[in-house]
């Protein structure tokens, strides 16, 4: 009997549950920083909506990349990468933009 893969390529309709996890994070893994400060919560909750890009690889087809951020250092955009795989997201890598 054959089993379903553990870890899927995420697709454009992951979107937004790739963003719930990332806000649910901020809030609750970040009271220490924000400390239930609604105001300062909702600025840093602002932008992380779902911004999907398309792009064509040679030999490989189209692709889907959803953009996030920008988080406050690198670190906590690493963190992000880990908590987005640990929820099933396999492809996940941090860049400058």
């Amino acid at each position: 009997m054959a089993r379903e893969p553990l870890v899927r390529t995420a697709t454009p309709e992951d979107a937004e549950a790739a963003c719930a996890v990332i806000r649910r994070s901020i809030v609750e893994c970040c009271i220490e920083d924000h400390h239930g400060d609604s105001a300062l919560l909702a600025a840093w909750l602002a932008n992380k909506t779902p911004d999907v890009r398309e792009t064509t690889l040679a030999g490989k087809g189209a692709y889907h990349r959803l953009l996030v951020g920008p988080p406050s250092s690198r670190s906590q955009a690493s963190e992000l990468c880990t908590q987005l795989k640990a929820s099933g997201y396999k492809d996940c890598w941090v860049t400058a933009y």
